[in-house]
């Protein structure tokens, strides 16, 4: 099922990627940040009560000039105060719905951005960790588990088992230009996975098909529902810098979102 929604969510994006492909990554959020803002404008004229948000914006600047004219008057400066504060709360309160209508919409470009440009694949004589979840009954120590790769990539160590958290873990080496294919096998159960090259987007993380966070990483192939095999972690590198969990392409397409609406916000009309 899961895989299913992904796919379809995955439609547009990928149209809209595929426009600027041709450009650095930095470039393609920025071009991409526009769409947005003009998303975003068209949500807070037609979701927001845009009158009662001018009210509100009008009466904050109102009461803080109180505060600056008789500041020599305590009762009327904490009246002051108050009103400011009030204000200000009805003006965050007349901003929640448009925000609610967005937050979908902009948590899946968020995914779709750090699917793409968050991580980086394997370079050549470049090391990572597999981490694969299982499911079993019995401690994972007694599971047949091997693992084996395509040409140009080794698996450099021997499976290492860790029953408290049911996890086995191997180091993989890349000899070779990528990608490369993964073939896992615990139990009799086969699971596979690509390991990108270097220059590519990568995804650290793969679940289940009938695992919701199957849709947190958009381009990986799920794993079968039935296998014992929950989860396949690569700790692929970082392509760029983070913040707060964040690469910093989304941080760039986030901020140029509120450049463009900001700097159109008059031309539609719309105040927030």
């Amino acid at each position: 099922m899961w895989p299913t929604v992904s796919t379809v969510l995955n439609a547009p994006f990928n149209a809209l990627f595929w426009l600027v492909h041709w450009l650095p990554a930095e470039w393609q959020v920025v071009v991409l940040a526009l769409p947005g803002a003009l998303f975003a404008l068209a949500i807070y004229k037609l979701v927001s009560n845009q009158a009662a948000i001018r009210d509100a914006k009008d009466k904050i600047i109102a009461h803080l000039l109180e505060l600056r004219l008789f500041r020599d008057d305590l009762r009327v400066l904490l009246r002051a105060e108050g009103r400011v504060f009030a204000s200000i709360g009805r003006y965050l309160g007349h901003s929640m719905l448009p925000m609610a209508v967005m937050l979908p919409v902009f948590l899946l470009v968020l995914i779709q951005i750090e699917s793409r440009f968050a991580f980086r694949g394997l370079a050549y004589d470049e090391q990572a960790l597999v981490t694969v979840g299982v499911s079993s009954n019995g401690p994972v120590s007694r599971l047949a588990a091997d693992l084996n790769a395509t040409d140009g990539l080794r698996v450099a160590t021997p499976a290492l088992r860790a029953d408290t958290s049911g996890e086995i873990y191997w180091r993989i080496h890349t000899v070779g230009p990528g990608p490369h294919n993964l073939k896992l096998r615990i139990g009799g159960e086969q699971a596979e996975r690509i390991v990108s090259g270097e220059g590519s987007g990568a995804m650290t993380m793969a679940y289940r098909a009938s695992d919701m966070r199957t849709l947190l990483y958009p381009r990986a192939a799920a794993l079968p529902s039935a296998g014992p095999v929950t989860t396949l972690a690569i700790d692929y590198p970082r392509a760029r810098g983070e913040f707060a969990g964040l690469s910093s392409t989304s941080w760039l397409f986030f901020g140029m979102v509120m450049v463009f609406a900001f700097a159109l916000r008059r031309l539609f009309d719309v105040s927030f």
